[in-house]
């Protein structure tokens, strides 16, 4: 209880003070907020991004394996359908038009799957 009453009291003694050092140390916090503060706004569009791509991606294999079950397209015509698909979904949110590119797509018909 006595540290907390000495705490209380340097914190009074250091709001009364008007010798500028108030000032200093202000800015100092002042600043090293700011930087916590963007760092925050940053992760937030990281998250963003990689959500609405997760979404993206999750929506273009689905509707090629859809694609596939019914026999619309043939497991060649697969990658351009996805990658088309991605081409037009990509523009929402903080993704870019043609800055999402299908790397690798695996199309198991024994286990009915696609994977990007």
């Amino acid at each position: 209880m006595r540290q907390f009453r000495d705490v209380v009291r340097g914190v009074g003694d250091f709001s009364r003070n008007r010798e500028g050092n108030f000032a200093i140390l202000f800015g100092a916090a002042v600043s090293v907020l700011a930087l916590g503060v963007g760092y925050a706004v940053n992760i937030s569009q990281l998250y963003n991004a990689r959500s609405s791509l997760q979404g993206v991606v999750d929506a273009a294999v689905t509707s090629t394996a859809r694609d596939l079950t019914l026999g619309v397209i043939t497991e060649a015509e697969a990658s351009k359908t996805v990658q088309a698909f991605l081409d037009a979904n990509s523009t929402a949110g903080i993704l870019q038009a043609n800055q999402v590119v299908l790397d690798k797509l695996t199309v198991d018909r024994t286990a009915n799957t696609v994977q990007a």
